[in-house]
């Protein structure tokens, strides 16, 4: 027996790569790496923690590791994917992200 997705799993799997590609050169300027925001999942744990699993990145990303302006970029990416209607896992990236974050209209 074959495994298929939900007809929701898939449109939401295909929401997610619209939103990638629409938004690739600001999320590849965001700092964050691709391997996390390559997978919505991880991306999430980012929001929620500012740092995803290590088995998940063994590079050990956090959101402490960018510049001004990645975080400014990062906090645009946020919103954007908030306007895009994915919901909110409950946004906690930290203090650095703080004002970027209220700047872009992100409340968490």
């Amino acid at each position: 027996m074959g495994f298929r997705r939900s007809k929701a799993d898939a449109l939401q799997s295909r929401a997610w790569q619209d939103f990638l590609q629409a938004h690739a050169a600001l999320l590849q300027g965001s700092g964050v790496p691709i391997t996390i925001y390559e997978s919505r999942d991880r991306f999430d744990q980012l929001l929620m923690h500012g740092c995803v699993d290590s088995s998940l990145d063994p590079g050990r990303f956090s959101v402490g590791a960018l510049t001004q302006i990645q975080r400014r970029k990062s906090a645009e990416a946020v919103s954007l994917y908030l306007r895009a209607g994915f919901p909110n896992p409950g946004i906690s990236m930290g203090p650095l992200l703080v004002e970027e974050l209220r700047r872009a209209g992100v409340e968490s």
